[in-house]
């Protein structure tokens, strides 16, 4: 004889299913935007640097490589 689970067992379980499926795509943005800002970042600095370099390779003719 099998032992079958108990209505409220399933019914916690599936409110569980149901809480899960609702914050995953939440908590998947947000670690998707995070990720999305860090290489925003990333490009905005290279681009800063290089416009850097350039002035001062036009100004003052030296280029000092780090």
């Amino acid at each position: 004889m099998e032992l079958e689970r108990s209505p409220k067992i399933r019914s916690r379980q599936g409110q569980a299913l149901v809480e899960f499926l609702l914050v995953v795509p939440l908590v998947l943005i947000m670690i998707f935007t995070i990720v999305e800002l860090g290489r925003l970042l990333f490009a905005w600095l290279a681009i800063e640097n290089g416009a850097r370099f350039a002035l001062r390779h036009a100004s003052t003719g030296e280029y000092d490589p780090p």
